[in-house]
Order: structure tokens, then sequence, then C-alpha cells
């Protein structure tokens, strides 16, 4: 899996197929803890797990894609909820 970071996550790939875009959250997980790493604490050779939550639908609305959505970040590709990703 590869995750692009901007002081958060920001994209989800396998593969070069999206499985997780913001504003949906893409959180690493330890994977025998399962306390969560920030993108700062990120280091090469750990274990983790990653999981993806939607967000609430307040969170996207063309409105709100607006201010936070793919684009906000420079990324091409659209906004695709997480239950629609396949």
């Amino acid at each position: 899996m590869e995750i692009e970071i901007q002081n958060e996550n920001l994209i989800a790939r396998v593969d070069g197929k999206v499985k997780a875009i913001v504003p949906d959250l893409i959180c690493i997980m330890n994977t025998e803890t399962a306390e969560p790493i920030t993108s700062e604490n990120l280091r090469y050779g750990q274990r983790v797990t990653v999981i993806a939550v939607s967000v609430p639908e307040i969170m996207r609305t063309p409105e709100a894609l607006n201010v936070f959505g793919p684009a906000c970040f420079g990324l091409k590709e659209p906004f695709i909820p997480i239950e629609q990703i396949g």
C-alpha cells in the first residue's frame, strides 16, 4: 500500500488503485498495540495496520469538498466514499 501524506494521510492506493481518499480518514496503527501512528512518527520497518473510516455526510457535501476535498491538496483523483470503492 502506498499512502500520500501532507501533514495527514491523503490517499491510499494498492497497485495504483485508490482504496481511500480525503476527507475519509486513513488511519495507520501499530499492528501489535493498535496505537495510532501519526505521520511524523511513521518509520521504515514498522508493522502497521491501515484502516479507513468514513466521515459524516456533512463532510462529503460539495461545499465541504471545496474546502478540504482531494483537490485542495493537489490530488487529481475525485472523492469517492470508501464504501463505494471496490
